[in-house]
């Protein structure tokens, strides 16, 4: 019996299902961090643009 939990321990240490897994999930992070730090930017820029918009739609009310 203990030969079969050997053989069997041995063949889920050379799987490489996990890896591919894992590495999916690193990408998937990485493609969340960059897409959060681009709203993160353009949501900055996006701010300024409608705060001077707004201005001046104020000043042509008035």
């Amino acid at each position: 019996m203990p030969k079969v939990v050997e053989n069997k321990m041995v063949k889920l240490y050379r799987s490489e299902d996990g890896q591919g897994m894992v590495e999916y999930s690193l990408v998937i992070v990485l493609v969340a961090i960059v897409v959060i730090g681009g709203l993160i930017t353009l949501g900055e820029e996006l701010t300024a643009l409608y705060q001077e918009l707004s201005a001046r739609l104020s000043d042509i009310g008035n």
